[in-house]
């Protein structure tokens, strides 16, 4: 979204070119193009409306998507709508405070944001088909394991696999099937309309993760997630080791997305 829309409803003509010469660019070099229409980064006076938690939200991120597939459609078939969803609200204000704006520990909030993103992905599904009927709409999700550090204390197991359902459940749960996953859909909430809205699912997978039970970490549900020094090591990151190098991550997330069926092979 950044250059595109410097303020509500006004469009920079220049950033839309110079992205329509990129794409001719990229094209004619032989290269299959998937656009992302939101990579973490927004617009400062969307954040300053809330984000993904204003009023408008929704109304704003379909006009977005409305207004750059209008202009770049007949270049790219691929439109991914939103780069890992989940990390973004886990991010943003759940566990680790590196996104503005930087609060932490508020699960509720990391839901609604979520559930926020998952309507606008729905919203922005259907006008892209609209624009262009050959086009296939997918998101990018971030698969992670979370494994109990010790599989027989029952606390830990029950933490762990409810960090797995937030963090990889949470966005793909109710694009699935229109209501959020177990035990987040104890509110009742249903969003059908978002039910079945992709053609296709991107996976990134970059590690495994431990989980131990620690009453220090209550924004992670009183699990302390970590990586243990005797594992193989994922890239080192700038801070800290970014994870545990874990090959059976892939085959755990690619089975959990053949589960959407998609993309469909009739």
């Amino acid at each position: 979204m950044e250059g595109l829309e410097p303020q509500p409803g006004q469009w920079n003509g220049e950033a839309l070119q110079r992205y329509r010469q990129m794409l001719q660019d990229l094209q004619q070099r032989g290269i299959q193009l998937i656009v992302c229409l939101h990579h973490f980064t927004h617009l400062k006076w969307f954040e300053r409306q809330g984000a993904f938690l204003g009023p408008n939200a929704v109304e704003i991120f379909e006009r977005f998507a409305r207004t750059v597939v209008g202009e770049l459609g007949d270049l790219c078939r691929y439109w991914v709508t939103f780069n890992e969803p989940d990390v973004f609200a886990a991010r943003w204000v759940m566990f680790w405070e590196k996104f503005p704006p930087g609060r932490k520990g508020e699960i509720g909030t990391s839901l609604r944001v979520v559930n926020a993103m998952a309507q606008c992905h729905a919203h922005a599904y259907r006008p892209i088909h609209e624009l262009h009927y050959h086009a296939l709409v997918g998101w990018a999700h971030n698969y992670g394991v979370f494994e109990p550090s010790n599989p027989w204390f029952a606390p830990v197991r029950w933490i762990a696999g409810l960090l797995s359902q937030l963090f990889n459940e949470s966005f793909l749960a109710v694009v699935e099937r229109g209501r959020p996953a177990f035990p987040f859909n104890l509110t009742n909430r249903n969003f059908r309309n978002a039910k079945e809205t992709c053609d296709f699912v991107g996976l990134n997978v970059y590690s495994g993760f431990h989980v131990a039970f620690s009453l220090k970490h209550r924004s992670r549900l009183f699990g302390n997630v970590f990586v243990p020094e005797h594992v193989p090591q994922g890239d080192s990151g700038v801070e800290k080791p970014y994870g545990e190098a874990f090959p059976g991550a892939i085959r755990v997330a690619v089975r959990r997305a053949a589960r959407l069926g998609k993309p469909s092979t009739s």
